[in-house]
């Protein structure tokens, strides 16, 4: 599943006391800081798109960035892939396009570098999708890591910042252009802590809002509707926000088409041109289940007809230290409220 699978073997070697001991390694693959640049042209001649696709370790990563992959339904027309890299595959049942270093060169994506060359062509037009990265901790060294029994459930993931996901599942996510996927509606949104002042989230916007897994507090999140997407007709029983498909507050949720002095920013000032309604909704943060590390985007979804709508806010992942992990493991004994 993960370069770092190797580790596995080791990351459940467990006593069974008052407390217990976890063999781990020293970092997580999910201590890594990806940014993704794309740049998209279109072929009139051959009537397709082209994707290039920069990725970046920013300067705060802790581990390399072994792997890289954008999230796909279909086989692209071609691919292109930096030096050092292996040629991309198309994963239909993972739907994703991946690329991956080449071993013997070492040549992973260090911290506080970039990377060009990852290139998608194909016929469909550009869309909301995921990224997807993953961290390279082979050369880590081990350590222990003491769990006191009352923080930690015995049945969460041992080690501080490894996810048992199946697939992509555990790795970083964020949100970028790729080619669109069929039948997904985007919906320009944007959130914000209860209380503060400050709009953020979007894809221009990267890393304006932080997002804690131990966080007890609400966000307000804004759906902008268009002249296309009526946002008031969502089937609201459909509606999932966060890895936690977490649910709105019901009396929060509120159709507007002015927003007061809720104008720092251009999202702000085009809601109040906008003839459209829009809905803001409410959400518990702590519901919204986001991993540390490992959330750098947090999704919504639900029907809207036959569409399935689809918007992404940035966040700023809170640092998975084993304080906040152990709070985080702890997390399926209160599901629902906070403890």
């Amino acid at each position: 599943m993960i370069k770092s699978s190797l580790f596995l073997s080791l990351l459940f070697f467990t006593t069974f006391s008052f407390a217990r001991t976890e063999i781990c390694p020293d970092r997580s693959p999910s201590e890594i800081s990806p940014k993704v640049k794309v740049k998209v042209t279109f072929d009139n001649k051959k009537n397709w798109y082209r994707y290039e696709y920069t990725l970046v370790n920013q300067a705060d990563a802790r581990v390399p960035i072994w792997r890289f992959s954008i999230e796909a339904e279909s086989e692209p027309v071609n691919t292109g892939h930096p030096e050092g890299w292996e040629p991309a595959v198309f994963d239909k049942k993972a739907r994703e396009i991946y690329w991956v270093y080449k071993a013997e060169k070492n040549s992973t994506l260090k911290p506080d570098k970039s990377l060009a060359g990852f290139q998608i062509v194909s016929k469909k037009e550009p869309g909301l999708v995921k990224f997807y990265a993953d961290g390279d901790v082979a050369d880590t060294p081990i350590v222990k890591f003491e769990n006191d029994e009352d923080e930690v459930d015995p049945q969460s993931i041992a080690c501080p910042g490894f996810y048992n996901g199946e697939g992509n599942s555990d790795y970083v996510v964020g949100a970028t252009r790729g080619p669109a996927i069929t039948n997904r509606l985007e919906v320009k949104m944007r959130a914000r802590k209860v209380g503060m002042s400050a709009w953020g989230g979007s894809l221009n916007l990267p890393g304006e809002l932080e997002v804690s897994p131990i966080d007890y507090d609400q966000m307000d999140v804004v759906l902008m509707g268009t002249k296309n997407i009526d946002v008031t007709k969502i089937e609201f029983k459909t509606l999932e926000f966060g890895p936690g498909k977490a649910t709105f507050v019901p009396v929060k949720k509120v159709f507007v088409t002015e927003f007061g002095d809720l104008t720092d920013d251009e999202f702000m000032q085009a809601i109040k041109k906008s003839k459209s309604q829009h809905l803001m909704l409410t959400f518990n943060t702590y519901d919204l289940e986001a991993r540390c590390n490992v959330d750098h985007a947090l999704f919504l979804t639900a029907k809207l007809g036959s569409k399935n709508l689809m918007g992404a806010v940035n966040v700023k992942p809170d640092v998975c230290d084993k304080k906040t992990f152990a709070r985080e493991a702890k997390k399926e004994k209160y599901r629902g409220k906070a403890p």
